[in-house]
C-alpha cells in the first residue's frame, strides 16, 4: 500500500531496469556480425534506460488478472497528452512485430530504445505504451483511479482516504470509479 501512496500524493511512479520486466524476452535483439565492441556498447546502453510501462486498455481482463492482483489492486489512469509532452521522444509504443533486428555498425541511443520497445505479438493484448528515463521515478498526472471489483474494503477505504486528500488541494480532481461486471459487461460489446 505504500507505493500506491506515494504514486496518489505524489504522482511518481518506478521505472524499472529492462531486465526486472516480467518478459524474460526483453531487450533481446538479433544481430548479424555486429563487432563485441559495438555489442557491448548496445548491452551498456540497454542498462542505463530504466522503463515505465503502461496500457492503452484499463479493461483488460488478462491486465486485472495479472497485475492487479486477480481483480483486488487498481488501475491509475493518466493523462496521455500531458506524459507524451512531458517526455517528448522518451515515449515509446510498442511493435509487437517480434524480436528487434540490428544488422549495422550505425546503432544509437535511440536504436536502443527501439530494441527494447519490441515484443512478440504473445503481449498485444498488453497494448503497451512506455516511457524510458535515465531516473528511478516519472511523474504523470493522475486523472482517475479505477477500483478493482474485488478490492478488500480497507483498501478502498484507504485509497479514497489518499484521493480525497490529495483532490483537496487539485483544481482538476481525480476521479474515483468502482469497477463492476456491470462496467465491464458494456466495454465487451
Amino acid at each position: 500500500m505504500d507505493w500506491i501512496a506515494g504514486i496518489i500524493m505524489e504522482g511518481k511512479i518506478h521505472a524499472s531496469e529492462y531486465t526486472k520486466l516480467n518478459d524474460p524476452m526483453e531487450g533481446t535483439f538479433w544481430h548479424y556480425g555486429l563487432h563485441k565492441d559495438l555489442l557491448e556498447k548496445i548491452e551498456r546502453d540497454k542498462k542505463k534506460w530504466r522503463i515505465c510501462s503502461f496500457s492503452k486498455k484499463w479493461d483488460n481482463h488478462l491486465m486485472w488478472t495479472f497485475y492487479a492482483n486477480l481483480w483486488k489492486g487498481i488501475v491509475i489512469g493518466i493523462d496521455e497528452k500531458s506524459l507524451k509532452l512531458q517526455y517528448g521522444d522518451n515515449v515509446s509504443k510498442i511493435s509487437y512485430s517480434g524480436i528487434s533486428d540490428v544488422e549495422n555498425d550505425n546503432i544509437t541511443s535511440k536504436g536502443v530504445k527501439e530494441i527494447l520497445s519490441c515484443k512478440t505479438k504473445d503481449w498485444q493484448y498488453e497494448k503497451e505504451v512506455r516511457v524510458f528515463t535515465e531516473d528511478d521515478f516519472i511523474t504523470v498526472e493522475i486523472e482517475k483511479v479505477i477500483l478493482g471489483y474485488k478490492i478488500s474494503h480497507y483498501n478502498k477505504l484507504i485509497i479514497e482516504l489518499l484521493v480525497n486528500d490529495v483532490n483537496r488541494n487539485r483544481t482538476k480532481k481525480i476521479e474515483i470509479v468502482e469497477l463492476n461486471k456491470e462496467i465491464l459487461l458494456k466495454t465487451k460489446k
